[in-house]
């Protein structure tokens, strides 16, 4: 055991841990970015607030993802278009907090006050590619609350509220599909003793009709096999999904990192360090489980551009490796939280850099307006019709400037 350590000092190296995230937070709030923008141009147009909230609650806007949509929508109709963006991706980070101070009181009621496990906690929590890509874009505020929602469900039911633990569970459909991970995360409590199995039936009464009725709704809206849907669901794309999760999981990037492919080896490494079977079992449950949820969504290649829609792939560990830390907290030792100070703390600098370079690339367009307009710049793989900068963005072969999607660069055609 190691000497324990004194209670202002675990408070002030908490609060530096804290602040100095915040401050990352800030200093990456270069300019708002793809499906940013688009979601603040399409709020802006609807004739009132109340109109657009209804049109979230029952139509699809390329998702379904109501209860998210509307807090954007409220953001955007109250707040100019600048603050807005700036202010939801504050909101992800205060959602962020408050899931770690819920994962964190409950990790001390079940396992007891261990400041040095808590200080590791939070590092491995806050300065993860995940967390870090969560403030520095907002649209991730669907992953945000369901892991706000979860967590606190955690709280309820630790005050032996499985009730209202059920409820927040269901209520999490309606930020994101991938709330169906409470399935694994209650069964495995149950595994573990911390509900018994009246609490979990109850739990399920509750979520499982919430859940279920979102599902319907959102097959109705964007049945399966429609464009829309990013579930594909084919069988040849499961093994390929499942190598690029394992590979990928505690870097929570899909970045090329300049090392050899062994991330699954960090996978394999933190589930060797849980003190009892049950404890792997459950935590391969909550690992297992985002496969079926992220089908034909990754791969086991490397992303080598810069500009491209896996730069914000970092999302989806959000929720499956906070708790897998949790998990770790409670059941696991702490060497664990030591070791994966390496993967995670690598992919977060990647992340971080990484989605300072890609804003600035955007900023680079936003700035030629100083010296053309309409400006139109060549880049095929996201078109945006930016009407209140006057910018158009797409498959342009004859626009003056192409983004190259490599480094970000702006570059004049032909070069």
């Amino acid at each position: 055991m190691s000497r324990p350590w004194k209670k202002w000092h675990f408070r002030l190296a908490v609060i530096s841990l804290v602040t100095v995230w915040l401050f990352l937070a800030l200093f990456q709030q270069i300019g708002d970015v793809w499906d940013e923008t688009d979601l603040l141009l399409n709020n802006s147009t609807a004739p009132s607030t109340g109109q657009l909230l209804l049109y979230l609650w029952t139509h699809s806007i390329y998702f379904y993802r109501p209860l998210g949509a509307c807090v954007i929508g409220l953001v955007t109709r109250l707040f100019d278009y600048d603050v807005a963006w700036r202010l939801l991706r504050l909101l992800n980070a205060a959602m962020l907090l408050g899931s770690l101070y819920s994962l964190l009181f409950v990790i001390r009621k079940w396992n007891g006050a261990d400041r040095a496990r808590d200080l590791l906690l939070t590092a491995l929590f806050l300065y993860s590619g995940s967390a870090l890509i969560t403030t520095g874009w907002f649209p991730i505020i669907f992953d945000a609350g369901v892991l706000l929602l979860l967590s606190t469900a955690l709280l309820a039911i630790t005050h032996n509220r499985p009730v209202i633990g059920g409820l927040l569970c269901g209520l999490a459909f309606l930020f994101k599909e991938n709330a169906a991970i409470a399935v694994p995360l209650l069964v495995g409590l149950w595994l573990m003793g911390k509900i018994d199995g009246k609490g979990l039936s109850k739990s399920l009464v509750i979520m499982i009709p919430i859940g279920g009725l979102y599902w319907l709704q959102r097959s109705n809206l964007i049945p399966p096999e429609s464009p829309q849907s990013v579930h594909g669901f084919h069988f040849d794309e499961l093994l390929p999904t499942a190598q690029g999760w394992f590979q990928s999981f505690w870097y929570q990037s899909v970045a090329d990192l300049g090392l050899p492919d062994f991330g699954v080896i960090w996978l394999i490494a933190s589930l060797a360090f849980f003190k009892h079977r049950k404890a792997l079992f459950s935590a391969l449950l909550l690992v297992i489980a985002p496969i079926f949820l992220y089908w034909g969504m990754f791969s086991g290649d490397h992303n080598e551009f810069l500009v491209t829609a896996a730069h914000f792939q970092g999302r989806f560990y959000l929720v499956p490796a906070a708790f897998l830390l949790f998990w770790l907290a409670v059941w696991g030792k702490r060497a664990a939280l030591i070791v994966l100070l390496f993967p995670v703390l690598l992919g977060a600098g990647r992340t971080y850099f990484d989605h300072q370079k890609f804003q600035r690339a955007y900023s680079q367009i936003y700035g030629l307006k100083s010296s053309m307009e309409p400006v139109t710049v060549h880049y095929p793989e996201k078109p945006l019709n930016d009407w209140r900068r006057n910018i158009r963005i797409g498959d342009y072969p004859d626009a003056p400037c192409r983004l190259n999607a490599r480094d970000g660069e702006v570059v004049k055609q032909g070069q």
